[in-house]
């Protein structure tokens, strides 16, 4: 067999691995090389998995990483930004768990440059019952993995060329993404649905022993390599507020909080709450979609990028002992005194917000209502959560009297949709 006919019988391969390679990049499919600061044609959408979010925190020019769930995602984009002279990078996980915040420390501690972390929780982070979802085996928050095998993943994986020509598709075809998201967010469809209806949300909470181990495994490896650690309890809207309290969650909201303030304060570490019913988190949400959108809000649960920068710019002015004019309530330390004064004044807060915004009340009591309508059996598991977690009972009683013979009416567009059938 002749040198020519070897070298021309390896070059053929090569070429197609090469090309491949070549097509998995530019697409990139998973946002990791775009995230890594390669140019791609990649959607952005797609920055926001887990791959793209390993990539994101451990960019060489990282001064500060937020880290949290799709609330800083949206709070503060994927793209670094500059503030007080340092580089900020956020390395937050869409759905991320406590069990993946410690896999987050363990990376910036052993691949990271990031002397600073800025931690967001809240209280779904903390759900025993949460598992590793199935893009956590393809990034670097798998410890698993090697670096060669990942590098091989994102270039020339199977699954990476389909998603890549999906991705490529979509946006030929004007097809949006498995993963692209509506504008705007209405809180009607993706909060109340989303959060209530959810099986593996707020109808099957458990815990939170096993989080807040993982939580100290968190702050122990980032207490060893010497990154300093500021954590956040992000603002959620009223309405938000009153999805939890529906399903039995203001207990164990309770609870967590002065769980976690003792556990931060023993520490040392500094901690700021953003809960409560504030201006900013008590302006009126659209629950039409031709309604005006909220400069805040992108959801009852999602800040925009507007509310994450206040919440920023507040933790500077407490530091400095400055008010700036900020709406009462809108921040303040987490302390253990503090953590045990929220409950009361979150009634007394709650109840002047209820008063005072009947049409915003009316719209979720009819939504919550339609809601239950397309699946009873979620009052159920609310009043399962809620006794598990030493709550009396679920707060279906607590707003304004439900419809007519106190049932919740089904929408118009689940009865449309069925006669048609």
């Amino acid at each position: 067999m002749s040198r020519r006919y070897v070298a021309a019988a390896l070059s053929v391969p090569a070429v197609v691995l090469g090309l491949w390679a070549a097509w998995n990049v530019w697409v990139d499919p998973y946002g990791a090389w775009r995230a890594a600061g390669v140019p791609t044609s990649g959607l952005p959408e797609r920055t926001w998995s887990r791959v793209a979010a390993a990539e994101r925190m451990l960019r060489p020019e990282c001064d500060v990483v937020l880290l949290g769930t799709s609330q800083v995602v949206f709070g503060y984009g994927v793209a670094p930004f500059e503030r007080g002279g340092q580089t900020w990078c956020n390395g937050a996980i869409g759905a991320g768990s406590m069990a993946e915040m410690v896999h987050a420390a363990r990376l910036l501690t052993t691949d990271g440059r990031a002397r600073e972390v800025v931690l967001f929780l809240d209280l779904i982070m903390f759900h025993d019952g949460r598992g590793l979802l199935e893009d956590f085996n393809r990034s670097r928050l798998n410890p698993d993995q090697s670096m060669l095998t990942y590098r091989l993943y994102t270039a020339l994986g199977w699954d990476t060329f389909v998603q890549a020509a999906h991705t490529r598709g979509a946006r030929a075809w004007w097809i949006p993404p498995d993963n692209a998201r509506p504008e705007p967010y209405i809180a009607t469809h993706i909060q109340i649905k989303g959060f209530l209806k959810n099986p593996h949300l707020f109808r099957s909470f458990t815990g939170p022993d096993r989080s807040f181990e993982a939580l100290d495994a968190t702050l122990g490896l980032l207490d060893a390599a010497g990154i300093d650690v500021t954590v956040v309890l992000p603002a959620i809207h009223a309405i938000h507020e009153e999805n939890m309290r529906v399903a039995g969650l203001w207990t164990a909201s309770d609870a967590w909080r002065v769980r976690l303030a003792d556990v931060l304060d023993a520490r040392g570490i500094e901690a700021w709450d953003f809960h409560g019913y504030h201006a900013p988190a008590t302006a009126p949400l659209p629950f039409r979609r031709d309604a005006t959108t909220n400069p805040y809000w992108i959801d009852s649960v999602h800040p925009s990028e507007a509310m994450g920068r206040a919440m920023l710019d507040r933790i500077d002015d407490l530091r400095a002992d400055r008010d700036a004019g900020w709406a009462p309530g809108f921040g303040r330390a987490l302390t253990p005194a503090a953590a045990r004064a929220a409950p009361a004044r979150r009634e007394t807060d709650r109840a002047a917000w209820i008063a005072a915004n009947p049409g915003q009340v009316r719209a979720y009591r009819e939504a919550l209502a339609n809601t239950i309508a397309e699946d009873p059996s979620m009052v159920d598991d609310w009043a399962r959560v809620a006794l598990a977690q030493g709550q009396t009972a679920a707060g279906l009683d607590t707003l304004t009297p439900l419809p007519p013979e106190g049932r919740p009416q089904r929408s118009r567009r689940v009865d449309r949709r069925r006669r048609n059938r």
